[in-house]
């Protein structure tokens, strides 16, 4: 809570071993996300035994052991060349090389995945894309651009 006060536009990871009780708690703190290794050391295991492959490249995506390509998350500005255009108009992998993941709306919880040409791409949405880091700065330039 303290952290919150001095600061309102701070992102506050908190950690518990008890998500239901004191996770709500933490929420109500202040706090953005709250994670729990025991939470997470369970699903991880569970995702090994049910689907190894799909954990390996995630894994490999996310730690960055693959120097080649990586996921990034891109949060289009007012100014973007992008807002208003369609997934299809933007044209981004033909432009940058980058596969898009998937998108979520401003204020919005969830994201679509492999969405459709037609979306349109709006002031705060956010983009999930993979690519190699060059690709990503580009694109990442062009969507924040002032």
């Amino acid at each position: 809570m303290a952290a919150r006060q001095l600061n309102s536009n701070i992102r506050i990871v908190a950690r518990t071993a008890d998500v239901v009780n004191i996770g709500k708690k933490l929420f109500k703190g202040g706090a953005n996300s709250v994670v729990s290794p025991n939470l997470i050391g369970g699903l991880r295991l569970v995702s090994e035994m049910v689907r190894p492959h799909v954990t390996e490249f995630l894994d490999e995506m996310m730690s960055h052991k693959n120097t080649r390509s990586e996921m990034a998350e891109i949060v289009t500005s007012k100014e973007s060349p992008f807002c208003g255009v369609s997934l299809k108009e933007a044209s981004l992998p033909v432009k940058y090389g980058i596969l898009i993941i998937a998108m979520r709306k401003r204020g919005e919880q969830v994201y679509t995945y492999n969405q459709s040409g037609s979306a349109r791409i709006e002031h705060a949405d956010t983009i999930v894309v993979l690519g190699s880091r060059d690709q990503i700065n580009e694109l990442a330039k062009q969507a924040e651009a002032c």
